[in-house]
């Protein structure tokens, strides 16, 4: 036995294990096709009116029509035809409104599934948009049927298909919620592959592009209503500093060591809806970062008071599980 390639080093596509796998799942349905398993529990919910499978002359008259080359060069009209078995591995028909539903619904990821237009558990969406390998490049890998890309800044999920006269492609990009469809009438076969997958570089251009539409629209972090009490410089354990300012209409917080100012983070009421005035949560002033303490789900992201007993002024505030005394 010998490798083509180095373990991780690139993926490699494989039709038949698509066609398999979904002839496999006829086993858990029985009686049922995997073309009718996906008619009724993913297309009807969805209203994807125009998906399927069934190659006719009905889908026929709504195609545009697909354009291959001969080796010479020359152009000809695509013929398609029913793929039988195999059909798993790429003959669903679709429009591109279709496919925007379906984009759509992968991200409805906090949802609970409803047998109903919510077809999977938003838990399994988020699992589905995973890894289960990445390359050694860093930025591409093996997913559940989807293939890794790290562009633009972001982690894009695709799935390209091609049949003769037809390429079409789908990215989504959970962590900007956003999907983008391409398709071709054409096949093209160029000795740079990448060119042919079209979606990638134009992430290239709408990641940076659409994160900083977003930070321009991005919401400014309420102030706290009794910041005033919360302004002031605090000493904590192994001569560690904190300072608590108003800045642009903002309270921040920065930790001070020998005089240096590190990690400034924004205080924000906590909890939003009814805010406890000895209670105030840290936040990134940059959304786009993430912070293992900010987003692990435990309490350090909090910040909590002890009032004078006028109830005017902070005395003391533990910090990232640390007590500072107001100096």
């Amino acid at each position: 036995m010998y490798y083509v390639l180095p373990q991780y080093a690139r993926g490699h596509y494989s039709n038949l294990g698509f066609a398999l796998l979904g002839r496999a799942l006829e086993k858990r349905t029985p009686g049922t096709t995997y073309e009718q398993y996906l008619q009724k529990n993913v297309f009807d919910p969805l209203n994807m009116t125009n998906a399927g499978f069934a190659w006719n002359p009905s889908v026929a008259k709504k195609m545009a029509v697909g354009t291959a080359l001969t080796p010479d060069g020359k152009r000809y009209k695509a013929q398609i035809s029913e793929m039988g078995w195999t059909a798993p591995m790429g003959a669903q028909f679709s429009s591109s409104r279709d496919l925007a539903k379906f984009i759509s619904f992968m991200f409805r990821n906090t949802k609970p599934a409803d047998n109903k237009e919510q077809i999977l558990d938003g838990a399994t969406i988020n699992e589905w948009l995973g890894h289960v390998m990445s390359f050694a490049d860093g930025i591409g890998g093996f997913g559940m049927g989807w293939e890794p890309n790290y562009v633009g800044g972001f982690w894009g999920y695709s799935k390209a298909g091609e049949l003769d006269g037809y390429r079409s492609q789908i990215t989504i990009v959970p962590g900007l919620k956003l999907g983008v469809f391409a398709s071709a009438t054409i096949t093209t076969f160029p000795e740079d592959a990448s060119t042919a997958v079209f979606n990638i570089p134009a992430l290239q251009i709408l990641n940076p592009a659409f994160t900083a539409a977003v930070k321009k629209l991005q919401l400014t972090p309420p102030l706290p209503t009794n910041w005033r009490s919360w302004v002031g410089s605090y000493q904590g354990p192994d001569n560690t500093e904190i300072s608590v300012f108003n800045q642009q209409n903002q309270l921040w917080v920065v930790t001070v060591i020998d005089g240096e100012k590190y990690n400034p983070l924004l205080l924000v009421p906590f909890p939003a809806n009814n805010p406890d005035p000895a209670t105030l949560q840290t936040k990134n002033p940059d959304p786009q970062v993430v912070c293992r303490w900010l987003d692990d789900g435990t309490d350090y992201e909090i910040a909590y008071a002890t009032f004078d007993p006028s109830g005017h002024q902070v005395t003391n505030v533990t910090y990232m599980g640390q007590q500072f005394n107001l100096m």
